[in-house]
């Protein structure tokens, strides 16, 4: 989910062939915004029509192996050369 928040969902098992809900579920979820442990502040040089790339290293809290998701609130003005990553440790390219 990309917003706090509470949702409901119904999830239903049907068998296709002869048409029967074999179960149903109903699936509650609160989403609650990450706790933001750091931040970066980036500057980079308007250089006409080309583009910039910045390096900012990232070390992975957890103790397990995590999948990170990057994005943006301004996909017009930062893309990410990768927006997913998956590691102990990471650093991405923007």
């Amino acid at each position: 989910p990309w917003r706090a928040g509470s949702r409901f969902f119904y999830l239903n098992a049907v068998d296709v062939e002869h048409r029967r809900l074999i179960n149903s579920w109903l699936v509650c979820l609160n989403i609650y915004r990450p706790v933001l442990s750091k931040t970066f502040e980036v500057h980079v040089p308007v250089s006409g029509e080309r583009g910039c790339s910045k390096k900012i290293s990232y070390t992975n809290p957890y103790t397990s192996r995590r999948t990170f998701l990057l994005r943006s609130d301004h996909p017009d003005l930062l893309q990410f050369k990768e927006d997913r990553f998956q590691a102990f440790w990471a650093c991405w390219r923007i």
